[in-house]
């Protein structure tokens, strides 16, 4: 790309963002090119994973997310500093995940699209609970060893893992719970075609290609970079990685429609 067109792209992207030039200046917040490439970036290295998950979602329902996301990461702490957060849709019958970036002054935008499986409502399993969740823990990398049932159950080896916390949660019959929300791959042979619908025990379960994303362009690692050690991060962190320059911590887990 020529660096007009490029220049060109960056300022149709920041009208998409603020609405109109000069909006976030006049709210404090730098419509610089540093932020309009950072959403380019993530936009161009999301996984394509279409062929294996047709889009069924139609805009109303695009536009419901967006207006439910934007309502809720104007509430965080961190409301008026841009970052990437992700969306997990819960709906037995949608079982979407949203990658989105925050732009500081009220607006959200898309970056990309793919399917989980939450928790469900089979014997000894529980709802993912719905809300707005920061990173609390530092997370940790799968072993790749595998259960009883051949299931490599947080994904391939070295596969990233990112705690939630604890949650409350209802399951089976009703029964309430405290669970440890994380989201992590799970097996490729038996888990991942099962994308798409609820088969967790609460948390999320991604596709390898998302877990790789997340991890390699750092979406989530604002709390890793501020707060861990260097030497916690050198042993987390990937080598190859290319963090976003505006990374978040935030997970919106919503339901549309509602769980009846």
């Amino acid at each position: 790309m020529t660096t007009r067109k490029w220049g060109m792209f960056l300022a149709l992207l920041g009208v998409i963002l603020f609405g109109k030039a000069g909006v976030a200046e006049e709210k404090g917040v730098e419509t610089d090119e540093t932020i309009l490439a950072d959403i380019a970036f993530a936009k161009a290295n999301f996984p394509d994973e279409s062929e294996r998950w047709p889009s069924t979602m139609n805009g109303e329902y695009r536009q419901t997310v967006l207006d439910y996301t934007q309502s809720q990461m104007a509430k965080i702490p961190q409301s008026a500093e841009p970052q990437f957060f992700i969306f997990v849709d819960r709906n037995f019958d949608r079982q979407n995940i949203m990658v989105g970036f925050w732009n500081g002054v009220g607006k959200v935008i898309e970056i990309g699209w793919s399917k989980v499986s939450t928790g469900s409502l089979k014997f000894g399993h529980y709802l993912t609970p719905v809300g707005t969740f920061p990173i609390v823990r530092l997370g940790y990398r799968a072993k790749g060893t595998k259960n009883a049932k051949g299931w490599m159950g947080l994904g391939g080896k070295d596969s990233r893992i990112w705690s939630f916390g604890e949650q409350e949660t209802t399951g089976w019959k009703g029964k309430w719970m405290r669970i440890t929300m994380l989201m992590h791959a799970t097996d490729p042979t038996y888990g991942e075609p099962r994308l798409g619908r609820p088969d967790s025990k609460g948390c999320i379960r991604i596709s390898a290609k998302m877990n790789a994303f997340l991890d390699i362009y750092g979406i989530l690692d604002q709390q890793v970079m501020g707060k861990e050690s260097p030497e916690r991060q050198r042993r987390l962190l990937r080598k190859d990685r290319q963090p976003v320059a505006n990374p978040g911590l935030y997970m919106i887990v919503g339901d549309f429609p509602p769980i009846k």
